[in-house]
């Protein structure tokens, strides 16, 4: 009996072993970190990073605007469609304690939807100023007209590729500080494209 609870034993130990290895891996840990952005979890994403901090914005999409806009339909929109997102891991390349982790995000590509809501919305907007309507309508009207054609403007699906440095500190592998462009890719890839589309029209 002994000897069996000691086989028991040793068999547990080397799971646990193996286990712990095949979670201290470079693409492991960029797996919970994307899984984690597209959860819209900062803190959780944070703990994969070297520095503790992610590159990437998101705690910008609130309910709210600073000046008390009601944006919600928006922020909906943007993390409902971060929901369907998916990601594949590509071939890891390891050299001492450095890896490069390639992923590939395939997302909805929403741009077409905002470069129209801007489109209406410069035109509507001007006449509103020049009947005199106060700010706080003008602004609120880009949500009415993005809700106008998300029901009649089509969305696409498209992919992007962002290469995770990652490091190993203290024997945990970690991610590095992202480029600037991929800190654009990724914040594309979370807003379904929506920021780079306001950003190119504006």
């Amino acid at each position: 009996m002994r000897k069996q609870i000691s086989v028991l034993l040793a068999l547990t130990l080397a799971i646990t072993s193996f286990s712990g290895c095949m979670g201290n891996k470079p693409e492991n840990i960029v797996d919970k970190f994307c899984a984690s952005m597209i959860a819209f979890d900062e803190e959780a994403a944070s703990q994969y990073t070297i520095d503790g901090k992610i590159d990437v914005n998101i705690s910008y999409l609130g309910s709210t605007t600073d000046d008390g806009i009601n944006i919600e339909p928006i922020t909906n929109y943007i993390k409902e469609n971060a929901s369907k997102i998916t990601y594949e891991i590509g071939e890891v390349t390891t050299e001492s304690d450095s890896a490069v982790v390639p992923v590939q995000f395939t997302f909805v590509d929403a741009s077409p939807i905002m470069i129209a809501t801007v489109g209406d919305y410069i035109s509507q907007a001007l006449l509103l100023t020049l009947s005199g309507a106060d700010e706080a309508t003008i602004e609120a009207l880009i949500v009415t007209i993005f809700d106008e054609k998300v029901d009649t403007v089509d969305t696409t699906e498209t992919t992007a590729n962002i290469n995770f440095e990652c490091e190993k500190v203290d024997g945990d592998w970690k991610i590095a500080p992202l480029s600037e462009e991929d800190q654009e890719t990724l914040t594309a890839v979370l807003t379904c494209n929506i920021t780079n589309a306001a950003e190119s029209v504006f």
